[in-house]
C-alpha cells in the first residue's frame, strides 16, 4: 500500500526566518567590503592610521606627525601628532568609512585609500596641514604650505625623519 503525503505548508515564520538570514548574510558581505576592501566604522590610532573591523588600515599617500611627535608654532612647541589624531577623528566620526587597499606595509596594515561621508580622507588631512603628501596630494601640499596651515605654520621634522630619531616612540 503506497500512503500518500500531504505536503503541508510551511510556517510563514519559517520563511521569515530564512528571508531574515539570507538578509543578514547579504548585509555582512556589503559590510565587509569587497575583496581588496576595507570597511567599516573606524578608530583613530594616529594621523594616518585607523582600525577597521579589527584589521589596522595606513593611509595611502601621506605621512602625518607621529603621536608624540611635536612641532613648533610661534617659537613653541606644540602636539601636532596629538592635533593629527584628532582631525583625522573629526573626519571619520560616526562615519561609514570605505577603503580601496593598494598595498600591505611591514607591519601587515592595508595601506588604502579611504573616503568617509564621500571625502578623501588623505587629501583631507594634507589640506589642514596635518599630513606631508608623500605620493600624490601634492598641490594640497602647496596650498597647505602657502597658507601656513597647521605644520606649515612653524617649524617641524618630517614624520619619517622624526621616527628614525625616535625609535621605541
Amino acid at each position: 500500500m503506497i500512503r500518500s503525503f500531504r505536503r503541508l505548508p510551511l510556517p510563514l515564520d519559517l520563511f521569515g526566518a530564512i528571508a531574515l538570514i539570507v538578509g543578514l548574510a547579504w548585509l555582512a558581505l556589503l559590510w565587509r567590503g569587497e575583496p581588496g576592501e576595507v570597511a567599516g566604522f573606524a578608530r583613530v590610532i594616529d594621523g594616518d592610521s585607523l582600525a577597521i573591523d579589527g584589521r589596522d588600515v595606513r593611509l595611502f599617500g601621506i605621512d602625518a606627525p607621529e603621536l608624540h611627535q611635536l612641532c613648533e608654532r610661534g617659537g613653541r612647541p606644540w602636539p601636532c601628532g596629538e592635533a593629527a589624531k584628532r582631525r583625522l577623528g573629526e573626519l571619520a566620526a560616526s562615519r561609514f568609512v570605505r577603503c580601496t587597499v593598494r598595498d600591505t606595509d611591514r607591519y601587515r596594515r592595508a595601506v588604502s585609500d579611504c573616503r568617509a561621508g564621500g571625502e578623501d580622507l588623505g587629501q583631507r588631512m594634507v589640506e589642514a596641514g596635518l599630513a606631508v603628501a608623500e605620493r600624490g596630494y601634492f598641490t594640497a601640499e602647496v596650498a597647505a604650505r602657502a597658507a601656513g596651515r597647521g605644520i606649515w605654520a612653524g617649524g617641524f621634522e618630517r614624520p619619517a625623519e622624526w621616527r628614525r630619531a625616535h625609535r621605541g616612540h
